[in-house]
């Protein structure tokens, strides 16, 4: 029994069960941080996952580069196409299909649609070997501009010339090109212009040519 003037002993109620239930609350992070840390498959497992994958790309890559050459090497201009209809069966190796492929790529570009399949090579290569591919992308997206100046150029190199029936050396998008620097230069050097080159109620054209020459 405390003596006189001493302060009666009061426990602290509570303390104890708070401290469990922090060290319980501690207990359950550490397992949902252990969860969370620990990986489903095993470090090795998923790079090898991840090469099998980029393997599978890019040998899906270079078989969809096999069928466009092959139906580009393969077109005949008795195919049924885009400009042209026929009852009589495709004789691409790939069928109808490749028949169609090989008409709008051969017609519209000429020649120089076979840098499609070149680069479908490239990037399945690069893409099966795990290569670095920080330009390899960039590089790809140039693509349609180098067929457009391979195009210009060959249209240029053989005007109105076909390589076979419907299929010019520029192909319908060469000679496009051909035709409308062809027309800008003309208008440079003082050809007269049609009419219909003025816009709707402007009296007078002005047309602006600038040269660039290196010095050296």
């Amino acid at each position: 029994m405390p003596g006189i003037g001493a302060p009666a002993f009061r426990p602290r109620r509570g303390r104890g069960c708070g401290a469990v239930l922090e060290r319980g609350e501690r207990v359950a992070r550490g397992k949902q941080d252990s969860a969370k840390a620990r990986p489903l498959l095993p470090e090795s497992w998923r790079a090898g996952l991840r090469r099998l994958g980029r393997t599978l790309a890019g040998l899906l890559l270079l078989a969809a580069a096999a069928a466009v050459l092959v139906a580009l090497l393969t077109y005949s201009p008795a195919d049924p196409g885009f400009n042209q209809a026929t009852m009589e069966p495709a004789r691409n190796r790939l069928g109808l299909a490749g028949a169609w492929i090989a008409s709008l790529l051969l017609e519209t570009g000429g020649p120089a649609a076979a840098l499609l399949p070149a680069a479908l090579i490239g990037w399945g290569i690069i893409i099966a070997c795990g290569r670095r591919r920080a330009h390899a992308l960039g590089r790809l997206t140039l693509l349609p501009f180098a067929i457009l100046l391979t195009a210009t150029g060959l249209a240029f190199a053989a005007p109105g010339i076909e390589l076979v029936p419907r299929v010019f050396w520029g192909g319908l998008l060469g000679e496009f090109c051909r035709r409308i620097l062809l027309d800008a230069l003309g208008l440079v050097l003082g050809a007269r212009a049609e009419a219909r080159l003025l816009r709707a109620g402007a009296a007078r054209a002005q047309v602006t040519a600038i040269f660039a020459l290196d010095g050296g």
